[in-house]
This record gives C-alpha cells, structure tokens and sequence, in this order.
C-alpha cells in the first residue's frame, strides 16, 4: 500500500527526514513514535502528499485517506455537522462519522462552533472526521493528545475495529498505549527510521 524509497526531505537548516526503506502492507497497523522533531508528522505529510519529497520515491496505493493532524485544525466559524457535510461527500460516510462521535458521547456536540469546543472535543471530531473519510488509509498524528483516560480506551477499540474491518493505519505517538494491535512498531532518531 504504501512504499518509500531513498526519500530526503530538507529544508534551509539541512536534513529533515532520511527513510532509505519503508514499505506498509494493506491492513498493517503502523506505529511510528520519537521525540518532537524527529520527522514523524514530516512523515505522515508526505504520505498524505503535503510534502513533496526533495529527493527519493513514495508510492501510496490509494486515494481513500482520512488524515488526523497533530493540531486538528478546522475552520472555527463552522459548526461540528458542517465540517462532516463539507469533507465528506458519501452519505453512508457522514452518518459513520455522527456515529463515531456518539461513541465518544459527544453527539450533542453536532451544532457547536469549532471554536467553542474543548480541546478533547477538538481532538475528537478530528479523529471522528479522518476516520470517516479515510476508508482504505487512515493517517493520525498524536491522537492521544488532550484525550483522557476513558476515551483513549474508546479511541483504542476504534482503531482496533477498524483495522480488523482492513483499512490501514498510520500513527505516530509519544504514548506507550496498551491494547492496540499495533503490527510494526518504527522508531525515528534524527530523521532517520530505526
């Protein structure tokens, strides 16, 4: 599904990110953890194709990607729905996506402004958003960050879930979860994949 080549990707103060070798198999459940700025979110974007690589080779073999992003940003002034009704476009998708939300115990939350939610809640609708769209791939970038206790756990069941139905997935994380069914575990130092 996924594979990497000799990829370099550097900026104006030298090298960023140096992967000689990567490949992800459909179904996988990657787990990609390091300190801040080792590359991980770097990683991740170049997967989903924010990043053009300066030298080397990624393939991702499908276009179905849902993507979770270390700040889950989304437009403030737009409401929790509006966000699902404008990323996602199949019907069967967006009620998966309220339905992801209801696990949370965040449904009421459909008509709130982006802005006016708490972190958690922020983090929530990101992940419930990527999960819904990103049926074949799924791209999350510390989806443990400003969750609590009781809905790491749920998160964990979703992933699980998920996986086990085929989509693959993509982490990175600071967090040593139990639980997941994590198949490859990768460590990036100083850019480079160990």
């Amino acid at each position: 599904m996924i594979e990497v080549r000799d990829l370099i990707i550097e900026n104006n103060d030298g090298i960023i990110l140096d992967i000689q070798k990567l490949n992800i198999d459909k179904q996988d459940f990657v787990c990609i953890m390091g300190k801040s700025g080792a590359g991980k979110s770097t990683l991740l974007n170049v997967i989903f194709g924010l990043i053009e690589p300066n030298k080397g080779y990624i393939n991702v073999g499908c276009c179905d990607m849902g993507y979770s992003t270390q700040d889950a940003s989304f437009v403030p002034y737009l409401s929790v729905l509006e966000h699902i009704l404008v990323s996602i476009k199949e019907e069967r998708r967006k009620i998966y996506a309220q339905k992801i939300l209801s696990r949370f115990g965040i449904e009421n939350k459909l008509s709130e402004y982006y802005s006016n939610l708490s972190g958690g809640q922020k983090r929530i609708c990101s992940l419930a958003n990527a999960i819904a769209r990103g049926e074949k791939l799924l791209l999350l970038d510390e989806p443990f960050n400003d969750l609590d206790n009781l809905k790491i756990k749920e998160l964990v069941s979703i992933l699980n879930e998920i996986n086990s139905k085929g989509t693959t997935i993509v982490m990175t994380t600071h967090h040593i979860i139990d639980n997941l069914n994590i198949t490859n575990n990768y460590n990036i130092v100083n850019g480079k994949l160990v």
